[in-house]
């Protein structure tokens, strides 16, 4: 879902709007921990660079 496709039935997920709320929390969740955990990694290239 982090690429938007709504495709046609039987497969009627596509969009955050039409998919469980459950699985759409689930994907965001690690979309943010992964984006953490790149800005945590980026932090730490930057602090050895001085």
């Amino acid at each position: 879902m982090q690429l938007e496709y709504d495709p046609a039935p039987p497969f009627d997920s596509g969009s955050p709007g039409r998919a469980d709320p459950e699985v759409v929390a689930t994907i965001r969740r690690s979309a943010l921990d992964a984006r953490q955990a790149a800005v945590r990694a980026m932090a730490a290239r930057l602090r050895e660079r001085g």
